[in-house]
């Protein structure tokens, strides 16, 4: 069930929070390739940074990883700064609840894959967001607080 979410195209392909430091290794070095980068990699890269570091380190290392991948890949448009931090902002407040209810201990691994598990559904910013301002170019360059209900 996990290898289905990694990579659609390959089945036998290990999930993103089977093999942490070689998904962040392949992500940094921009040698991922673009059907191993996943929503669920994008979850398990932004909870391992916010795992080991500060959510303003976190923040500040998944944009700039982004771009940069985003840049190697010929796609230098494919950023968009509201969808970024709003995942960063959700990832946040249920690895700070996982943390709050003792679940942490489980691991690094297992945390990754309970919350990639959790928040599958790329479309669940939906939730937060209409249609037309998360797709706005607005919200694709700079942050736009939901306008429907707040993430925190």
């Amino acid at each position: 069930m996990s290898r289905s979410v990694s990579d659609p195209t390959d089945p036998l392909a290990p999930a993103p929070w089977e093999d942490i430091p070689e998904l962040l290794r392949a992500f940094e070095g921009c040698t991922l390739s673009k059907t191993r980068w996943t929503h669920a990699a994008h979850l398990t890269v932004v909870h391992h940074y916010l795992w080991h570091l500060s959510r303003d380190e976190a923040t500040g290392r998944m944009c700039a990883g982004i771009k940069r991948y985003n840049l190697s890949q010929g796609n230098p448009n494919g950023y968009h700064e509201t969808v970024t931090l709003a995942w960063v902002a959700i990832v946040w407040q249920l690895l700070t609840r996982r943390r709050q209810a003792g679940a942490a201990h489980d691991g690094e691994a297992e945390s990754a894959r309970e919350v990639a598990t959790l928040l599958a559904d790329p479309h669940s910013l939906l939730e937060f967001y209409t249609a037309e301002r998360l797709m706005s170019d607005e919200a694709r360059t700079r942050w736009m607080p939901p306008d429907r209900r707040a993430i925190e």
